[in-house]
């Protein structure tokens, strides 16, 4: 990948047309994916310019059911040829949001994945393609292999500018010796256009799972996988006991693998729990709120699912699990500050003013 996005000269669209690629872990199998492109692609609409997703190899319906143009592009070191031939006919090019360089770091799976978002970033720079980083999260741990955290320094250093979702990482990147912005994650872009009016009902609890035991085996697990992941859900039938009915939420599409397990572990913890299995339409991100806002309380294992429950208005949130960005997020709920920090209308005026950024280089 280093090779592969060595300097070369620079690259004119043949189009006149403003068009601004936004690359991230896009694909059919993630509502916060969608969420996040979603909104990026709006305020990209809202500067006059033309978004491009590019994404992972997938339907990506969501995006083009929107109008919006739309790429499936293998990842890691894979298609890097297509990844090209698309970036020659851009104006610009963000990378982000969410968390892409907010994982195991410890983890092949994360590393590669890491690394080749990043070799993209730092290609589009030396292919003379304005660039910036936006939107994602940073781990503060540096990742374990050095040539990760190489292609990560080269990417942001080269980076027009650098802005990210939480305090934790405008530290980690100080250590590639870059003081990010931080800016309202642009999921809240696309969650405030469907905000929903609550219909709770009474008794009604959702749970958002994430089978972060199996991970980074979560398609596919083994008895074994599911058995550890099973700690999980013990603690939620423990967490959910008070409630008459709860509504499991999928979020990503490894977590069917995993709702029958999670229905058999709550109904045999609570007696007489209803267990409901809501339906996964990655085709229609923005649908989840319609089941989040009949729910009294949620327990969230996911970030984004911590995000959707707020904007569908749910009167009571908490999270299972540890990692970075819900152990912020809680923390911010519980001090009463997430409606100033996912304030949609900010989030759409920061990087619309980033997105201005292009019209210097068109106009050079």
């Amino acid at each position: 990948m280093a090779h592969w996005a060595r300097r070369a000269g620079h690259i004119r669209p043949d189009s006149t047309e403003r068009r601004v690629g936004i690359l991230a872990g896009y694909g059919n199998t993630s509502y916060g994916d969608y969420f996040i492109g979603l909104g990026m692609a709006t305020a990209a609409f809202e500067a006059k310019l033309q978004p491009v997703i590019l994404g992972r190899d997938s339907k990506l319906e969501a995006f083009r059911s929107a109008g919006i143009e739309a790429h499936g592009l293998p990842d890691r070191d894979h298609g890097l040829r297509d990844f090209s031939a698309v970036a020659s006919q851009l104006s610009g090019f963000i990378l982000g949001g969410g968390g892409l360089f907010e994982d195991r770091v410890d983890a092949t799976a994360s590393q590669t994945l890491a690394a080749g978002y990043a070799a993209r970033a730092v290609y589009a720079k030396n292919h003379g393609i304005p660039t910036i980083i936006y939107g994602v999260g940073v781990e503060r741990e540096p990742f374990a292999l050095q040539q990760t955290e190489k292609i990560l320094s080269q990417a942001f250093r080269g980076a027009s500018s650098v802005a990210v979702r939480d305090r934790d990482s405008v530290e980690a990147c100080r250590r590639f010796g870059v003081e990010a912005q931080l800016v309202i994650d642009p999921a809240t872009i696309f969650l405030n256009s469907v905000r929903p009016e609550p219909s709770i009902e009474s008794g009604t609890a959702g749970l958002i799972p994430f089978a972060r035991r199996a991970w980074p085996r979560m398609s596919n697990p083994s008895e074994v996988e599911h058995a550890r992941q099973d700690a999980d859900w013990e603690i939620a039938a423990q967490r959910l006991a008070g409630y008459r009915r709860v509504i499991i939420t999928p979020f990503h599409r490894s977590d069917l693998e995993y709702v029958d397990r999670i229905h058999n572990v709550l109904t045999s913890r609570v007696h007489k729990l209803e267990v409901e299995i809501a339906d996964f339409t990655p085709e229609n991100p923005g649908g989840v709120l319609g089941v989040l806002r009949k729910c009294e309380h949620i327990l969230t294992m996911r970030y984004h699912g911590f995000m959707a429950a707020h904007f569908a208005g749910v009167p009571s949130i908490d999270v299972l699990g540890g990692s970075q960005k819900l152990r912020v997020t809680d923390a911010l709920n519980r001090e009463g500050l997430l409606g100033d920090m996912w304030d949609a209308s900010r989030a759409s005026k920061q990087i619309q003013s980033r997105l201005r950024q292009f019209d210097i280089y068109r106009s050079s």
